[in-house]
């Protein structure tokens, strides 16, 4: 394959972000100060698509998270099991993958490590703000096309609103992506979402999440993506959250839905 044309292939997939973005902001509205609070999360993503490809690609991802937090900070590590079955080349929250074969390649994917700190409020009706920093450790084999080797970096402002029965939330971003010698031409870009969750009964939520994402390559596509989710609490302790993803560019999975259980102490 060219490199012209391999550059072409090059779509940025569905991003784990979504999961962490739709449940932090909701997160974000307990108060400060309440001591030291610790998560366990398990995910499953699924997506299907031809990503400019003749041949369509399928993803199963599973991250398993830990969070810590104290106070108005909190501190994330994710560490995912990946599969790939196809020829398109894709991005996972910043986790580079390029793919030049159909064959099935599976194996430990990126680490994550995000770091939240929530802003001192200025109004008791909020909004509330959080900064949040996120590293992509290069976790993943490159050789076997599971990751591009490199250190990406990002930084984010979270946004949250109430507003009667609706929670109001988006974010605003910046990733700075490392160059690799497998993925010349990698591009550092913008990226945001904007969403509201509604109470739909005293333990479900659901609402809708829009992202949006510069491209991340020299030829790739600018992202477009609309999410629909929604949020269980299931006991004190435990959290279950499904969602599913409506592409409306190039760039995104034909189809991808996802699930998440968390445990939480």
């Amino acid at each position: 394959m060219q490199l012209t044309d391999q550059r072409t292939l090059l779509r940025r997939a569905w991003a784990l972000a979504i999961t962490c973005l739709a449940i932090s902001p909701l997160a974000a509205a307990e108060p400060s100060g309440a001591g030291a609070q610790q998560a366990l999360s398990l995910g499953g993503y699924f997506s299907t698509g031809s990503y400019g490809n003749s041949s369509d690609t399928r993803v199963r991802y599973f991250p398993l998270s830990y969070r810590y937090g104290r106070d108005d900070w909190n501190l994330q590590i994710s560490v995912p099991y990946l599969e790939i079955d196809g020829s398109g080349d894709f991005l996972i929250d910043g986790a580079g993958v390029g793919s030049s074969t159909t064959d099935s390649k599976k194996g430990l994917g990126d680490t994550m490590v995000t770091f939240k700190y929530q802003l001192p409020n200025m109004f008791s009706n909020g909004p509330y703000l959080d900064l949040v920093l996120q590293t992509k450790l290069p976790t993943a084999d490159e050789n076997r096309e599971l990751g591009t080797g490199k250190v990406d970096y990002s930084a984010r402002l979270d946004i949250l609103q109430p507003a009667g029965r609706a929670t109001w939330f988006g974010s605003l971003g910046y990733r700075v992506r490392g160059e690799t010698d497998q993925f010349p031409g990698a591009k550092n870009g913008l990226y945001g979402e904007l969403g509201f969750s509604l109470p739909l009964s005293e333990s479900l939520q659901g609402g809708v999440l829009a992202g949006y994402g510069q491209a991340a390559w020299e030829q790739g596509e600018e992202i477009g993506e609309i999410t629909p989710f929604l949020n269980w609490r299931l006991s004190e302790h435990w959290t279950a959250m499904s969602y599913a993803v409506v592409g409306v560019s190039e760039g995104s999975p034909d189809l991808a839905t996802g699930l998440q259980l968390s445990y939480r102490w």
